[in-house]
């Protein structure tokens, strides 16, 4: 089965965000993936969600994402301080 040019289109812009994440973050692209069966990683599925996200066109799809994950954060019990200014 041959990929339609929309899979290679989104391929592309998952790569070039994940080259500008890493690079960004300072760390190599193959710090976001790891042994097959493995846990990913808390960069990785931060990649996930950015990139999934960027492929959202509608605009009040992304704000109530984005509205999901701060709520998420906010009540994240690991979140002793409670603060979700970063996130914000």
């Amino acid at each position: 089965m041959t990929r339609q040019p929309e899979e290679d289109t989104i391929a592309l812009r998952s790569t070039g965000l994940l080259h500008r994440i890493a690079s960004a973050l300072d760390l190599p692209v193959a710090a976001f993936s790891g042994p097959l069966g493995e846990r990913p990683s808390k960069q990785a599925q931060a990649l996930a969600l950015l990139t999934a996200f960027d492929m959202i066109e509608d605009p009040e799809l992304r704000a109530r994402c984005l509205a999901f994950v701060l709520e998420a954060a906010a009540g994240d019990p690991d979140r002793s301080d409670g603060d979700t200014s970063r996130v914000a």
